[in-house]
């Protein structure tokens, strides 16, 4: 995929975002079953370390600060990055011990100088145009983790929803892109569905940057199969 088809999918779901944020944000308030799981690693890992700095790449409306809050038994130095005006100034006056930056993840992640003990990376992959630009975008996040730090990603599964069937094929992008609405509105978002060698593609990224796959798992949704979760934590590296 050309660098202008990507940059014109990119505009065409901040738009859909812009233009539905608040709906959007108010059917994001409760958390996903699957950070259950997650935030059980982070517990177990950093138990014996006072705070852990944790980057929420693609925020929302911050709704994962708040649920760190109230499960993580470490303190959390937060910060979250979107693009969103209307859900960064919601996350900004609701949770005003956490930090966060207006950017685009995309583009300018590589502006972000400082590394992290915990990357959460939730709602965004599949929204990642092109598999070489997403294949970079990985390799750009992976700088971004502290020596044994862990990244979370979740995988949009719909298609083990009924509401797959809303699905609509993108013909001349690649394969398994598609474009998707909104309730009942008419306007499309484009989203990418990964399937299993894509999966272990970014598991090979991950590897060969000193990763190791820690664990992975179905959640989220009334089926709890909505998301696929990838934990990679960064392996220790011991000297004789």
């Amino acid at each position: 995929m050309d660098s202008d088809k990507i940059l014109s999918l990119i505009n065409l779901n901040n738009s859909f975002y812009t233009k539905h944020q608040e709906e959007f944000s108010k059917s994001r308030r409760n958390p996903w079953s699957g950070w259950n799981k997650f935030v059980d690693l982070i517990n177990k890992r950093y138990e014996n370390q006072n705070t852990i700095k944790v980057l929420d790449i693609g925020c929302g409306n911050g709704r994962f600060y708040n649920f760190l809050a109230k499960s993580c038994n470490i303190s959390t130095d937060y910060l979250g990055l979107d693009n969103n005006d209307y859900f960064l100034i919601e996350a900004v006056l609701k949770y005003k011990k956490a930090n966060f930056k207006k950017i685009d993840v995309f583009y300018d992640i590589d502006k972000i100088s400082e590394k992290y003990d915990i990357l959460a990376v939730f709602g965004v992959t599949h929204h990642i145009p092109g598999n070489s630009f997403r294949k970079e975008w990985f390799k750009k996040i992976i700088k971004l983790v502290n020596k044994n730090g862990i990244i979370c990603l979740s995988f949009w599964n719909l298609l083990s929803d009924l509401r797959s069937v809303k699905l609509i094929k993108a013909d001349g992008l690649e394969n398994n892109d598609y474009y998707y609405g909104w309730s009942d509105s008419n306007d499309q978002r484009y989203v990418h569905l990964f399937n299993q060698k894509e999966l272990m593609d970014i598991k090979e990224i991950f590897e060969a940057n000193n990763f190791f796959l820690k664990s992975d798992f179905l959640g989220d949704g009334k089926n709890e199969k909505m998301n696929i979760y990838q934990v990679f934590e960064k392996k220790t590296i011991s000297y004789p």
